[in-house]
This record gives structure tokens, sequence and C-alpha cells, in this order.
């Protein structure tokens, strides 16, 4: 009696994903006419494998299932005695997510949907129905699952995309069952149903939350699961600090063994980006679980590295990623977790709901051009920096709970002049965040009350970010901040940030870190009681911006003396797409400016010069007319049809100043100059709509400065 060992590798395909293509070594092993004892391979895999494998092996494949297939299968999922129960119901749900699957194959909520939530959706249903037959009457055994019970299910299994494909999948399900948008249970209610349960018991998955507001929701969770555990677990938090040391095999190591020894100790984890450990999760996250001695273990490693971990009842996994990084996550991992799509809007109240449209309205009238049949197009994101879907339910939260806590009372009502008080502040707030060139593009929107937000920002905001040093006279007036500054300049020298802190700070590059440790160790003193230093400043060029998210959260954990200050200047890059990719929080902890140019700026106080023409910036000493002219004097030799010598132009310009008669022949030119090009806009507005223009400039101001220099260039030669 021959015996044969057969091998089941499971999940092959994420082997053969792998950069070190580990199953080559099977090559040998899969001939017939191989001289080692025969084995037999049986391999599962979600996609198909290369040639080199599957011509030396029997490929069988299973398309996606039909629409019977599916009924059948889901049948089989509950027990026997159910079945006839759930038949109606469960032949249903088989037929929406065939519709669902038809209509969202070709985009990206496909990967958020999938036959593991299928499965999972059948489970939970009859999971609901068990309970609810266990402690009900006969009669009411014959009712079944209500239209409630099957919507609870639906979002706690088909959950996690953004709302507009989330309508979409309502509507399908409404066809067959009698649902209301109203029905749709609290995100948050959910989150907290799929806490409470025991993961091992109760069969529900793992938690992935999408969200635009990493910090509020990190909070928030946090929050949660202190409550449930009665302040007795402190949960972990983990976050991916993407420095370029930190993605090595040491630090995945180090990582993948914190996670192992939370696993064995019952504790509940955050995992925020942390994509490089998350394939040597897949067996805790897919609950493949091994029983020994009444006991459950989970394989956990990396590559070929493997251990049996031991998996405590209370352990809880929770993953956190923003929307444009959970579309790039593998789609195996994505079919592994209970998704939910998280926020700040959908938990506040009617009143704050109210305010939050009021301001949505504001911003949009302010960006909302016309633009006269141009095709220039300006994206709030380039208008408001840092904005995002959860920009203004997060600053009204914010303002809201600061106006409770300046209130006698603990909670005023939310009267009209509260409601207009608290609108008021979010709109301040908003305004420090807006570009030079959107606040010009005011003037051009559908908003006729423009003029008000030039006076708000132009009395009190300009004065505190004018540029670094305004900010910094500021902010050493208030006890302690953590403020984040974006700015289209250039990002200024160490020795430059000091003067201006007067020495008491450190001052830090991002791309001085390599990484997460380092950063840490380099910040520290900072926070030592007996420390004098003031200020921590950190500047973050354009293409690190990915370092944002970990230095926020990291900065945001340590306690904070009082006077000092915590700033990170983030450089931007017009047309970069950065505009939209950068998401700033607004929090009760972090405030967010925008300093256009970070050095003191020639044009800074726009509302100054709105009204005046180029030759009255010279007429007026806003500018000195040969100190500009004599920085473009190789442009005006270039422009003359008989130049001089170039080394005796600057001479030349000199004697021309100093007799005055320059001046006067340049100022008429300008002045026809300017008749001949005026229009209905002045030139600031067509320098904020001229997107050519800026991309090609670093802040709005030096903008200006080549508008300008290019015209008295022009008339001189």
């Amino acid at each position: 009696r021959q015996i044969m060992p057969v091998v089941v590798l499971d999940e092959i395909g994420l082997a053969e994903d792998s950069k070190k293509m580990p199953l080559k070594a099977l090559h040998s092993l899969l001939e017939n006419n191989s001289d080692h004892t025969k084995i037999g391979f049986i391999g599962i895999s979600n996609w198909s494998l290369d040639p080199a494998k599957m011509n030396r092996g029997q490929y069988v494949t299973r398309q996606v299932p039909d629409r019977d297939e599916l009924k059948i299968t889901a049948l089989q999922i509950c027990r026997p005695n159910m079945r006839e129960l759930l038949r109606s119901q469960l032949e249903k749900v088989a037929e929406v997510y065939m519709e669902i699957y038809d209509e969202f194959s070709s985009t990206d909520t496909k990967s958020y949907i999938g036959l593991r939530d299928f499965y999972c959706l059948v489970k939970h249903l009859c999971r609901v129905a068990e309970d609810k037959v266990a402690g009900a009457t006969p009669s009411q055994r014959q009712r079944g699952l209500t239209d409630g019970d099957v919507m609870n299910s639906v979002y706690r299994n088909f959950g996690g995309i953004d709302p507009e494909a989330n309508v979409k999948v309502l509507e399908k399900f409404g066809r067959y069952f009698r649902v209301v948008n109203e029905m749709k249970p609290h995100t948050l209610d959910m989150i907290r149903e799929n806490l409470q349960a025991e993961i091992l018991e109760s069969g529900s998955r793992y938690l992935l939350i999408v969200t635009p507001t990493l910090e509020t929701t990190i909070d928030t969770i946090d929050q949660e699961l202190r409550r449930l555990s009665k302040n007795e677990r402190i949960p972990q938090i983990k976050f991916n600090s993407h420095f370029p040391d930190d993605a090595d095999y040491t630090k995945r190591c180090r990582l993948i063994n914190d996670v192992k020894n939370g696993i064995e100790r019952g504790e509940s984890m955050l995992l925020i980006d942390m994509e490089m450990i998350y394939e040597s999760l897949y067996d805790v996250l897919n609950q493949y679980y091994k029983e020994w001695q009444g006991r459950k273990y989970v394989e956990i490693g990396l590559e070929s590295h493997r251990v049996n971990v031991h998996i405590h009842e209370k352990t809880k996994i929770i993953l956190l990623a923003l929307p444009q990084h959970a579309a790039k996550l593998p789609i195996p991992l994505l079919n592994r977790m209970e998704k939910h799509y998280f926020t700040l809007l959908e938990n506040m109240s009617e009143s704050e709901k109210s305010m939050v449209q009021d301001l949505k309205a504001w911003i949009n009238q302010l960006t909302d051009l016309d633009t006269q049949g141009q095709e220039a197009h300006f994206s709030i994101h380039e208008t408001f920096l840092g904005y995002h879907d959860d920009t203004a339910p997060a600053i009204v939260k914010t303002e809201w709970k600061a106006v409770c806590r300046e209130s006698p009372r603990r909670r005023p009502e939310l009267t009209d002049p509260i409601c207009q008080h608290v609108l008021k502040r979010c709109q301040e707030k908003l305004l420090r965040t807006v570009s030079y060139d959107g606040l010009v593009r005011f003037s051009i929107s559908k908003n006729t009350d423009y003029q008000a937000c030039w006076n708000e920002y132009d009395s009190k905001i300009l004065w505190r970010i004018e540029n670094l040093r305004a900010f910094i006279r500021w902010r050493d007036t208030d006890p302690s901040s953590h403020t984040v500054i974006t700015t289209y300049s250039h990002l200024l020298p160490k020795s430059h940030i000091e003067k201006l802190c007067k020495g008491s700070c450190l001052v830090f590059n991002a791309e001085d870190f390599g990484s997460q440790s380092s950063f840490e160790d380099a910040v520290s003193p900072f926070f030592k009681g007996d420390s004098d230093i003031k200020w921590l400043v950190i500047e973050v060029p354009a293409r690190r911006h990915d370092l944002l998210s970990y230095m926020r959260f990291y900065l945001q954990s340590k306690d904070l003396a009082t006077a000092k200050h915590i700033v990170v200047i983030a450089e931007l890059l017009r047309n970069s797409g950065e505009q939209e990719k950068l998401a700033l929080f607004h929090s009760e902890v972090w405030d967010n400016v925008h300093i256009e140019d970070l050095k003191f700026g020639r044009m800074s106080r726009l509302m100054s010069i709105w009204h005046c023409s180029i030759p009255q910036l010279f007429r007026e000493g806003i500018l000195d007319m040969y100190k500009v002219l004599n920085e473009s004097k190789e442009e005006v030799v270039c422009q003359m049809s008989n130049p001089f010598p170039h080394p005796t132009i600057g001479a030349v310009l000199q004697k021309c100043f100093e007799s005055g008669l320059l001046q006067k022949r340049l100022l008429l030119s300008l002045k026809d100059f300017d008749n001949k090009q005026s229009g209905t806009r002045n030139w600031i507005q067509e320098g904020a709509m001229d997107r050519t223009r800026l991309s090609e400039c670093t802040s709005f101001q030096s903008c200006l400065m080549v508008k300008v220099s290019e015209t008295l260039v022009h008339t001189a030669a």
C-alpha cells in the first residue's frame, strides 16, 4: 500500500505576487519525470498563476457564480431548520448582489463588495434570525427577518464605500425590500456593535474604517474602546511613519512582533497606514484559526518565517485608512474586513448639520466663479488649502465646543444668534487657510458680499499671517499652540528661522530624518520639563507630505508645557495635485493657516493695492521703479532695438534715474499702456485667473511682481 503526501497551498497567489518568487522551487517537484518522491500539490488562488506553474498541472477555474448558484450557496450556509424561514429573503439578497456586482464591476467599488462580503452578509442574517427565533413565540417565528434587520446586515457587510455609491446600493435593495434612507443605522452605532462583540464567538469580522479625517476618527475609536474596557485597557495605536529607513526588513519584523504580542495579550490595536505588514496578518483577519486543547491559534509571520500565535478572545484589530489609500489596498484584504465609511457629519445633531450646510453654501458661493467664457477652473482645494469632505463638519464641531467652553452655561441652546456666532467663527477659521489668488478670485465669484470677507481678512487675519515673522509675533502671546502652515514660497534656511525665534527654538527639515526613532529622539529635548526651548519648527518639503499625518499624531500625543509652540510648515507646489492630496485636520489641538510668502513680501497687503494701477504703484512709492528695473536689466537689454553693451547698462540706468527724466517718461508710457489694457477686470484679477503664470511662479506675490516687471521692462525697452 503506497502513501502519497499531499501539500495544500492556500492563497498560493500571494506567494506568486512576491518579488522573491518563492514558487520557483516547485518547478522540479511538479515534473512527472522527477527523481524526487512524488508529492501531490493542490494550490488555491484568487487569480491565475504564471504559465510555468499552470502548464505543469491541471488547471481548474471557478467563474463568477450566477444567481442560482448564489441562492443555493446562501441556503446551504444556513442551518437546516432556518432555510425555509429565510429562503425568500436570501434569494432576494442574492438577486440584489448580482445586480450590484454587474453595475460596479467596472468601478473601484467592485473591490469593496466581493463574494466574501456576500457570504458574511448571509451568515449575519442567519445569526440575527437564530437570535430572534430563540426567544420568540410560534407566531413571531413565522415572520422571519424584518426589512430593518436586512438593512442593518447590509450596511454591516456592504459598507465602506463612498456616499454616492452607497445611495446606489440602497436603491438596489429598495426594489426588493421596503427600505428608506432613514432606516440606515448610524455608522458609529454599527462600529460600536462590532466592537462590543467578541470576534472569536460572534462570527463578526475585524474592522476597516475608511475616513477623510484620521485624527478625529482615531480619537473617537480610542474613546469607544476605553469605554468598553472601562479604561482597564489602553488601545495600542500603530502609525506607519513613511520615513525611508522604516521600510526595511528589521522595522517590519519589529512591527509584526508588536502586533503578535498584542494578539496574545488581548489588546485592541488601531493600525493606520500599515500596508507593509497587512499581508502577514491575512490569516488573522480571515479568522483562519487552528484549535488545540481548547485554545485557538493563528499563523503570523513574514515571508517564509511563520509562527503559531495564541489569539486572545478579547483581541480587536481595527484598520484605519484615508479614502484614497483604501482604494489601493489589495482586494483580498478588503474582502476580509467589515468596512465602514466614517464621517463627522453623520454623527452630528440636526442643528450642527444645518450650520455645516450654511458653511458649505458660503464656501461654494466664494469658489463658484464667473469665468466669462474662459476655460480657467479653480477647485475648492486651490482656494481653501487643505480642504476635504470633512473640513466643514470638523470646523463646526470644533468651534461649537469652543463656544460651549466660553459660555457661562455648560451647553447653551443653539438659537439663531448662537448659530450665527458659531458660523462667523467658522468662516474666520477657513479664511486663515485661503490662498492669496483665491482671495482675489472672491471678487469674481457669485458671492456679492465678498467685500465683507476681504475686510475680515484684512482687519483680523492678515496682520497675524502676513509672513512668518508676523505669525511668530502673534503666536508668542498664546499660552501654547499646534499649527500647520501651508506656503507656496520656498522653505527658509534654519538660520533664518532661528533668528526669527530669537534662538529659542529647534528647527528641522523632514528630510533630515531616516526613521521614526531618529525623529522622536531629535524632538524629545523640546518636550522635557526643564527645557527653555519655546519653538519647535519642522519644515516638510512638498514631496514628503506623506509624513504629515504621523508627525501631527505623534506631536499631538506629547504633553505640551505652557508657552511652547509647535509649527509644521508644509511646502506646496502649484499644479502638482498637492492641493487636492493635502488634507488638513481642524481640531481643538491643531490650527491651520496659509502664509503665502514666508519672507516679507513687497505686495503682501493686497487690499491696499487693489485699486492701484501699475503706474500708481511707482507713483505712490509702493514699489521702487529703479530697483525693479535694475533687477531686470538683462531683460531690458534683450528687448532693446539698439542695446547698450551689457556691462554699461547699469550705469546708464543709474544716470537716467538721477536726472529724473526716465521716471517721467516711463510713468507716461505706463499710463498709456494701462489705458490700452483696460477691461472689466484689473491686472490683479487677471493674474489670479492666469493659471499658466501661477504655475510658473511660487507665491501669488511673486506672480504679481513678474507682471509688474514685465510691463516695466517692455515699456523701458
